[in-house]
């Protein structure tokens, strides 16, 4: 889950530097319980739904819950997935991970953050 680079993060709400050390009461007194799915425990949100899936302003989109850079807004590009799809990350992917996901009768690449 992502969000503009001026959102602050989750973790600095909480005023800790390792996101390992936050534990999940923690994560949902900060984060919504859509966030928190999505983030925390690797659900989705419903195609075509999330704010971020129509919105092509100049950017950089930073994970919610730590701050990490993921991506700039110019690697973005219109698909037909109903979610955000970039074509590359910040950094050479030094702050991701990517997964393959079958679970919709197709193969695709799910990218998380890695912490």
């Amino acid at each position: 889950m992502a969000t503009s680079a001026t959102g602050k993060s989750a973790i600095d709400a909480l005023g800790k530097q390792d996101p390992q050390q936050v534990t999940p009461d923690e994560w949902r007194k900060i984060l919504s319980p859509l966030e928190y799915s999505v983030a925390r425990e690797g659900g989705t949100e419903r195609p075509f739904s999330g704010k971020f899936n129509k919105h092509f302003e100049s950017g950089l989109y930073i994970c919610r819950c730590c701050g990490a850079q993921l991506f700039k807004s110019d690697a973005k590009f219109k698909s037909t997935c109903g979610w955000p799809s970039f074509s590359k990350s910040v950094d050479n992917d030094l702050n991701i991970v990517r997964l393959k996901d079958t679970s919709m009768e197709m193969e695709r690449i799910e990218v998380r953050c890695k912490q």
